[in-house]
């Protein structure tokens, strides 16, 4: 059996391009959604139609930043719920 080269349309990479560059997921997770190996995914982001070097690096931190204001409200709606406890418990 010959190897067997997968080719993509540039709609294609577009789309999962678009995808890492909106900060929708990792790129590992997107590489998985779409059934490709993230290798893919970030030789077109490093292709010269896509020279934004800082891409990966803004989505990571973004990604990031909304994970910890998850915690953040969670650590608030938990710290809210044990003060109304204490101050229920003194009457």
């Amino acid at each position: 059996m010959g190897n067997l080269r997968r080719k993509f349309t540039t709609e294609f990479k577009e789309e999962v391009v678009s995808k890492v560059k909106a900060g929708e997921d990792s790129v590992t997770a997107i590489a998985r959604n779409y059934g490709i190996p993230p290798k893919y995914i970030y030789n077109w982001l490093s292709s010269p139609i896509n020279k934004d070097p800082y891409v990966l690096k803004i989505n990571r931190l973004e990604r990031e930043k909304r994970e910890l204001l998850e915690i953040i409200g969670e650590l608030t709606t938990e710290v809210k719920r044990e003060k109304k406890a204490k101050s229920n418990g003194k009457k």
